[in-house]
């Protein structure tokens, strides 16, 4: 193994080792396994599905988007999305400055 590459496994390591990158993968696994917010995410898909369908209709159309705009605000505001989408950004946030320390 190159030194290059002994520097960057390390550095992958040590962003793995980081507290809020295993705080992300512990909520990211809980989103996914949970099962009110995986009947929301269908909800929300299908209702967008069903607005787009019905776009010709607007009786259709505004009663898909109501019930879209419904599932999309209990599906954002629901406890474990709010705190994953929170340490997401910290996380997104933390890999910018890996970034431009590499840049």
């Amino acid at each position: 193994m190159t030194d290059i590459s002994l520097l960057i496994k390390n550095a992958k390591e040590a962003l793995y080792e980081n507290e809020l990158v295993k705080e992300f993968f512990r909520l990211r696994e809980l989103v996914l396994n949970n099962e009110e917010i995986n009947e929301l995410s269908k909800e929300v898909k299908y209702h967008e599905k069903e607005m787009t369908t019905h776009m010709n209709n607007d009786e259709v159309y505004f009663k898909e988007k109501a019930l879209y705009e419904f599932y999309k605000n209990k599906l954002d505001n629901h406890p474990l999305m709010v705190d994953f989408n929170i340490i997401s950004n910290e996380v997104y946030d933390l890999l910018l400055e890996v970034k431009s320390i590499l840049n």
